[in-house]
């Protein structure tokens, strides 16, 4: 099986930088800045844009942390040689002089950014995603590395990649769960498939913080649901449509956002599932049973 390798990151680039976003812009595709504000740093500016030109390229993200009065960020667009209106974040996750990890998460609607592994704002799209090729960083600001992810099931970043394992499948998670933290999985639900399942859990406990159960027998329908103190919780049935077929392959990957679960089976989002037990940082061990082969895990 041939696995995603992501792009090479850009380790301390010269500021001002421009350069390409490998493969442009697409739904889930995640942009990892790590770096440094100068001690007497004023601002700095992170610009996803349309186009390499030093000036009067369209912007369709421009992030601008200010350490004017008590900080605040500034996001806005350049557009037909103009700026559009602004939205101002009165509020500084960064601090001067201090090291900083931001994260830019691609949705369908908006920009996610994540500072220092806290969610901190979104921003609707105003200028087509197709259309960003191109990053650009400026200001009183050091950065230590620039990653690119392709963050979906076609295409997965893996850090950790098993294959051809065993079921029941149980697997520590390195480093365990954090924001943007993304688990793929791959397999065959079995041709009389009554049900399989897949649990999200602490390794020292037996409480499940998000349990995922395909069921065929009767209802043919996936079960959602969490424990806690072996007691489930509420179930969540609801679905448009069962996405496992008994007898066909999957792919199922499990995004770790801010305030939930965002799960996608075969490339296409299929449902969203509250985190109900905190810190998501406890979340480090994997489980897999029932009636499924399993092909590939990858963290």
């Amino acid at each position: 099986m041939d696995f995603y390798l992501p792009p090479q990151p850009v380790h301390n680039p010269v500021i001002p930088y421009t350069g390409p976003i490998p493969g442009g812009l697409h739904v889930d595709k995640m942009i990892i800045i790590k770096g440094r504000v100068l001690p007497h740093g004023k601002r700095f500016h992170v610009n996803l844009q349309c186009g390499s030109a030093t000036q009067h390229c369209d912007v369709a993200f421009h992030f601008n942390p200010r350490f004017e009065d008590s900080g605040y960020v500034v996001c806005n667009t350049f557009e037909n040689h103009g700026w559009a209106s602004e939205e101002k974040k009165s509020e500084m996750p960064i601090q001067k002089g201090e090291t900083f990890q931001l994260l830019i998460l691609v949705q369908a609607d908006c920009y996610k950014v994540t500072v220092n592994d806290k969610h901190f704002l979104e921003f609707k799209h105003r200028i087509p995603i197709s259309r960003v090729d191109t990053i650009a960083i400026d200001g009183q600001v050091e950065i230590t590395s620039l990653s690119f992810i392709n963050n979906n099931a076609g295409s997965v970043f893996a850090q950790t990649a098993f294959t051809n394992l065993q079921v029941p499948y149980q697997a520590l998670i390195p480093g365990g769960l954090a924001v943007l933290r993304t688990i793929f999985i791959q397999g065959i639900v079995k041709p009389n498939c009554d049900n399989f399942f897949i649990n999200l859990k602490p390794s020292n406990s037996l409480d499940i913080a998000f349990h995922i159960s395909p069921r065929f027998a009767t209802e043919k329908l996936v079960i959602r649901n969490d424990r806690k103190q072996n007691s489930w919780g509420t179930e969540e049935r609801s679905l448009p449509e069962n996405p496992f077929s008994p007898g066909q392959p999957f792919e199922l990957t499990i995004l770790c956002e801010p305030s939930s679960f965002k799960v996608s089976v075969n490339g296409r989002h299929a449902f969203d599932f509250n985190h109900r037990y905190q810190p998501i940082q406890l979340i480090n061990e994997l489980e897999i049973g029932g009636d499924v082969t399993l092909t590939a895990v990858r963290f």
